[in-house]
């Protein structure tokens, strides 16, 4: 494990505070994913193994004492470490967490640098324990890809280093696109460029993908060019789609929860106009789930989780006008004064 590179699970009934882990954790080159729940985390926890969790003390469902006692029965999660975020009136609590096993505790507020210090200590630790990191060998045609969030491959267990941007961009659209003539990939990424110039441009960025990976990596058949058919490739869209695919079909909620903490922007730094519809299209499947989820703890009860759906889906499409909608009847339903500005669409969560 590279604590650059660790997975953090964090865990807050507030959205405010996940955002600001979320981003100060992506900037440090962590990976992330964000629950508000740690019902749903545990749910989470079920088919993905974090580095770190890091947990609120008090939330409403589960409190984060009894998450970690949830997360310490499971042997798999035994040695994961475990961080707790909280105040001073919670100290008790933080005591009675380290005898189940918690690992390290931060006092809200905390600074950035207190939060990335608590969690690269922790994990450093995990390391040292180890003795030294374990060197895993990778099967030689198996790649690692990374790329809802942010956007990483790995090879041979190291993260690749793209000769050029462009060269990753190419390797994600035939990820993709299964396969491409030169002429289709020349207008999916140099659109504005005559026939001529695009050609040159494709060839030189396949040669820098070849020499970003290996050579045999881009096959050609018939003047089409695909990805090496024998990779064995984790790809995370892949295991989005086909999760997302199985909760929507099930309309049930343990299988939207599993399946929503998956989610991020695809490719978030590309600008392409493929790109941007792949983006759109994921951001759909996102948006169905949280509405599906928001009916599905309706029928609970469960009104101020099935408005925070609701919220999440609005952020990814604002001009989604049967969602707003929606947010607003239930707001009203529960005398939520956000209803007046989800009537006129005014995001709150931006202020």
């Amino acid at each position: 494990m590279k604590v650059s590179m660790a997975h953090v699970l964090a865990v807050d009934d507030d959205p405010s505070i996940l955002k600001l882990i979320e981003m100060i954790l992506l900037r440090e080159g962590f990976s992330v994913t964000t629950c508000i729940d740690a019902q749903d985390a545990l749910i989470y926890l079920q088919t993905t193994l974090p580095d770190i969790v890091v947990s609120d003390m008090r939330m409403p469902s589960l409190s984060g004492l009894e998450f970690l006692q949830e997360i310490r029965k499971d042997p798999r999660l035994a040695q994961v470490p475990f961080l707790f975020l909280s105040s001073y009136a919670e100290r008790a609590d933080v005591r009675s967490g380290m005898m189940f096993g918690a690992d390290d505790y931060l006092a809200k507020p905390f600074q950035a640098k207190e939060l990335v210090e608590a969690i690269r200590v922790r994990l450093e630790r995990v390391v040292e324990l180890r003795g030294k990191e374990e060197e895993i060998m990778e099967d030689p045609l198996r790649l690692r890809i990374q790329s809802m969030g942010e956007f990483r491959v790995i090879y041979q267990g190291q993260t690749v280093a793209w000769a050029a941007r462009k060269a990753a961009e190419l390797f994600f659209y035939l990820l993709e696109t299964g396969s491409a003539s030169s002429w289709e990939v020349a207008e999916a990424l140099w659109p504005d460029k005559d026939e001529e110039k695009a050609s040159s441009l494709f060839h030189t960025t396949l040669h820098r993908l070849r020499k970003s990976l290996f050579s045999e990596v881009v096959d050609s058949n018939n003047r089409r060019y695909s990805l090496l058919h024998s990779l064995k490739i984790d790809y995370d869209v892949a295991k989005y789609r086909q999760q997302s695919q199985h909760a929507l079909a099930q309309f049930e909620l343990n299988p939207l929860l599993s399946a929503i903490p998956l989610y991020g922007e695809y490719l978030m730094d590309f600008d392409s106009e493929w790109c941007q519809g792949v983006r759109n299209q994921l951001a759909q499947t996102q948006i169905r789930m949280h509405e599906q989820a928001s009916e599905l703890r309706q029928g609970l009860g469960q009104i101020n989780q099935a408005v925070t759906h609701l919220e999440q889906a609005v952020q990814l499409d604002p001009l989604r006008d049967a969602t707003w909608h929606h947010l607003e009847r239930l707001l009203r339903l529960s005398k939520d004064p956000r209803a007046e500005s989800a009537a006129l669409r005014i995001p709150w969560w931006l202020n």
